[in-house]
């Protein structure tokens, strides 16, 4: 097992008690990160294995384009193989994903549902929301919620989004030019949520 040791006030990297030479210190950090991006590429093809949306869409988001957005997720392989939140909870996160045309301009964004009560609480799930904009992938929002609805009206040419959790009432989200903030909450017919 690699490590490392501390002589005459440098660290050097040791392969038992042995030093370990430069060459082979930096093919195991090779190793080890080839391990990684691998782990990495598994865990978006099977994020993506049963993502829903147009046919379109998810043929717009390459290989890379899904590493990236899975990496803005809280997410990672567990024992055997599940999908787990990568909190300290480590418990079943059960991820479905919706690839949209959210501005409506041919740019694919991904809503995310998942997680479980440790992460999310009584919800029990929690919604993220991934775009790219300026050809950067960005998560703009992460809320305890179970479903989402785009809404006709919009803001600064994004739509606004009523979240649904555990409450009668839909949490109805306007982007402002930067994010999504909550501004305010209707029930179904659209009409105020009395607070």
């Amino acid at each position: 097992m690699g490590g490392a040791q501390r002589t005459g006030g440098e660290w050097q990297a040791t392969e038992g008690n042995k030093p370990m030479k430069k060459r082979a210190f930096a093919s195991m950090i090779l190793a080890w990160s080839v391990t990684l991006s691998a782990q990495a590429a598994s865990l978006a093809d099977r994020v993506f294995a049963k993502a829903k949306g147009s046919p379109a869409m998810l043929q717009a988001l390459s290989p890379a384009d899904r590493q990236a957005i899975v990496s803005l997720l809280p997410l990672a392989i567990g024992p055997g193989g599940s999908i787990v939140d990568n909190t300290d909870c480590r418990r079943d996160a059960r991820p479905a994903l919706s690839v949209v045309d959210l501005r409506r301009d041919g740019q694919p964004a991904v809503f995310a549902v998942t997680g479980n009560a440790c992460t999310s609480g009584a919800t029990g799930a929690s919604l993220y929301l991934v775009a790219k904009v300026s050809g950067q992938w960005r998560l703009y929002f992460d809320v305890p919620a179970i479903e989402y609805r785009l809404l006709r009206s919009q803001a600064n040419g994004w739509p606004e989004i009523g979240l649904l959790g555990r409450y009668d009432c839909i949490g109805v989200w306007q982007f402002d030019g930067r994010d999504y903030k909550h501004v305010r909450n209707v029930d179904d017919r659209g009409n105020l949520c009395k607070e």
